[in-house]
């Protein structure tokens, strides 16, 4: 017996649902649906989404008194977990102690403040990096200060490139790794996914104090950090996404009564996001995985999304293929632009290669077409199943 297998999509299967109310349920029903699950699925044929749901299924059963020897099964995996998040915070501290030191603000957000404040255990939460937001204007110096530290992109052996600051104007992003495996993603923009769309200013200036491993740093409100797990989980992939649906789910049952919902469809405004935002928090309430006020959902769908909105949102949970790209291409582009300018011939815009060498990293325009092949044998080879997504 084996999970069935989705060719991608921004949303859970039945099988995969089945599994999440296992993870989020309370009560009789949580072990129903894991008993449920048991009898379509295959513990060593699961995707790797599925997989990540394990140790949170493990604390929700056990900690309700079940007795399934599957269930206990998974003890180790919790422990794995624990460890291995431990381990990825100390290198994580490092890195933050090193922008302290150099008196670059930072924002911790998604994994880490979700284990520490509202899953209360490391254990629970698999994580393949921790997500650290920096101000644009450092974003050089930060990168610049890892890559000296013996940190390099992930999947991209080249550097040179890094050394531009219109490399931060093209992108929104870095993920980095260092000699031990251990990632970094650094962002210089948070919500929108794309770069220099809107300041964020209102952001930072709410985030509250955090710790990680004992250093200093900053964290997102509930509301922002709600926000920002709709916006980057309700999107197309190759395996639909589940963590996000019980991050939501557990933020809203632990923080739901410091959630600011002006707050909320404010920035969602201000961003763009509306129309992620909305679909994600509807999915919730609709599915019953989180209690999702009523009056959050009429304000949203009271508000007008932009057509940018709807265009973007389409290119990320929509629409995986040329489309897709060329729809998030041209956002990325214009973002650019609103940061950088750029030269024109009868007022088109003539710049597209220095943009794509500035968003790949590369010393020159001459180096495209090779780094175009070897991210689309990357990209291959990640929606073929050959790396882990």
């Amino acid at each position: 017996m084996t999970a069935d297998r989705s060719r991608g999509g921004a949303w859970p299967t039945p099988t995969q649902e089945l599994l999440l109310r296992a993870a989020l349920e309370r009560g009789r029903a949580a072990n129903e649906h894991w008993q449920a699950w048991k009898q379509v699925s295959d513990l060593s044929h699961l995707d790797t989404s599925s997989e990540r749901l394990l140790p949170l299924v493990y604390r929700n059963l056990s900690g309700q008194g079940s007795s399934d020897p599957v269930v206990e099964s998974l003890k180790g995996l919790y422990r794995a977990t624990w460890f291995k998040n431990q381990l990825l915070f100390g290198r994580a501290a490092a890195v933050l102690g090193g922008m302290k030191a150099r008196d670059i603000p930072t924002v911790v957000f998604k994994g880490a403040p979700l284990a520490v404040d509202y899953y209360r255990d490391l254990g629970v939460r698999p994580m393949s990096d921790v997500d650290v937001l920096v101000p644009r204007r450092d974003a050089l110096r930060c990168v610049t200060h890892l890559v000296d530290a013996g940190w390099r992109p992930v999947d991209y052996p080249w550097t040179k490139g890094l050394s531009s600051r219109a490399y931060y104007q093209a992108r929104s992003s870095l993920n980095l790794v260092d000699s031990d495996g251990f990632e970094v993603d650094l962002h210089w923009s948070s919500f929108s996914l794309w770069p220099a769309m809107t300041d964020e200013e209102e952001v930072w200036s709410a985030a509250r104090p955090f710790r990680l491993q004992g250093v200093e740093t900053l964290a997102l409100t509930p509301t922002d950090l709600l926000l920002m797990v709709c916006v980057h989980g309700a999107r197309w992939h190759p395996t639909p996404l589940l963590r996000w649906i019980a991050d939501a789910a557990t933020l809203l049952r632990e923080s739901g009564s410091e959630i600011d919902p002006d707050r909320l469809v404010r920035l969602a405004l201000k961003h763009e996001v509306v129309t992620p935002l909305r679909v994600a928090l509807r999915y919730l309430q609709d599915r019953r995985f989180a209690d999702v006020p009523e009056v959050w959902l009429k304000a949203l769908e009271g508000v007008k999304a932009s057509r940018t909105d709807g265009l973007r949102h389409g290119a990320l949970a929509h629409f995986p293929g040329p489309i897709g790209i060329a729809v998030k291409f041209w956002y990325w582009y214009l973002g650019y632009r609103r940061l950088r300018g750029g030269p024109s011939f009868l007022g088109l815009p003539i710049d597209v290669f220095e943009f794509l060498r500035y968003r790949w990293g590369l010393e020159s325009v001459w180096r495209i077409p090779a780094s175009g092949v070897e991210r689309a044998l990357i990209r291959l080879r990640r929606l073929g199943g050959w790396t882990s997504p």
